[in-house]
């Protein structure tokens, strides 16, 4: 009578869940130790993952304004998280991802314990764009473990973060002009919000120039040319900060066509003033 017993192998992280993978084969024991049969595998559960994921704007010298993610364990088990992002729909339905600084290097949360991933500033002025054209529930931040998802910030949360992004950044969008903005297609938006966020990193005593022209007879209001044949009208509000006060399409006449926004923002103002 043959003689066996089973011996584990291996052991590894399971890639789609923080259950371990145990391999275990039988070996013989009568004459010369030999395997039998094949290795079985099965799943050592660890317990579930939870975490929370809380969103703010900090400022940091070498990467600017930044928005950064706090991941919070809520688990009674440690569990591993490689990567935070930013992720939304495509047009064509694939979720994209952009990766938050310290992801793709594994670390270990321990239960009640706080981790912050950063997203520097160019790549939240991306995020916070698309934000602005996307559809809440078109985006969201998720922190992961392999293929696991073991935290979320939804759409509604990631949108209040961005907004309060781009206000400390420095764009603001006038009241009166946000229904304008909201008609726009996705591209348009994205031109739009683009063409005054590059106006921050532009020396005032540069201006005008060809993409940026001062609108005659006015001391602080600006036509800023954008892709899409678009022309934003802007006011400085402050050190590399801006209002959109209104957005038209270029027709030949750019400039007719900013005066009768102005025209209309100053009829719109009067009328608020009363």
């Amino acid at each position: 009578m043959m003689s066996e017993i089973e011996v584990v192998v291996d052991v590894r992280q399971s890639p789609d869940s923080l259950d371990l993978i145990v391999v275990k084969q039988k070996f013989a024991t009568t004459g010369e130790l030999h395997a039998t049969g094949v290795p079985v595998e099965s799943k050592l559960g660890m317990g579930s993952a939870k975490a929370n994921i809380t969103l703010s704007c900090s400022e940091y010298s070498e990467m600017g304004l930044s928005l950064v993610a706090t991941v919070t364990s809520i688990s009674l088990a440690s569990f591993w998280i490689d990567r935070v992002a930013f992720v939304w729909t495509s047009p064509e339905g694939t979720n994209e991802q952009q990766p938050f600084l310290g992801s793709g290097h594994p670390l270990t949360l321990y239960p009640g314990k706080s981790e912050d991933y950063l997203l520097p500033q160019l790549a939240v002025e991306d995020v916070a764009m698309r934000c602005l054209i996307l559809s809440p529930d078109q985006y969201w931040i998720a922190a992961y473990a392999g293929k696991l998802e073991v935290a979320r910030a939804a759409g509604d949360e990631v949108l209040r973060g961005s907004r309060t992004f781009l206000e400390k950044a420095g764009i603001t969008i006038h009241q009166r002009t946000q229904s304008i903005f909201d008609t726009l297609s996705d591209a348009d938006q994205l031109a739009a919000i683009r063409s005054v966020a590059d106006l921050r990193r532009i020396d005032p005593n540069l201006w005008p120039s060809k993409a940026l022209q001062k609108l005659p007879g006015s001391d602080d209001l600006y036509l800023v040319r954008a892709e899409a044949g678009l022309r934003v009208l802007v006011r400085p509000v402050g050190e590399k900060r801006f209002e959109i006060l209104e957005i038209v399409r270029s027709n030949g006449e750019p400039h007719s066509s900013a005066k009768s926004g102005q025209e209309e923002m100053a009829r719109h103002d009067r009328a608020s003033a009363n």
